[in-house]
């Protein structure tokens, strides 16, 4: 059985804002008791 695909994604402007802070264990939940395959791209852009 396929499963869809479901993306998440954790953005603001602001530096600083806690997006991986927030990342880090929201991560492991959808892989080990949700059952999704999970892939994390943490990007910061600078000028």
């Amino acid at each position: 059985m396929k499963k869809e695909s479901i993306y998440v994604v954790f953005s603001t402007q602001k530096d600083r804002a806690g997006k991986t802070t927030l990342t880090a264990p929201t991560t492991p939940r959808l892989y080990y008791e949700r059952d999704y395959n999970v892939a994390i791209i943490d990007y910061d852009f600078r000028n």
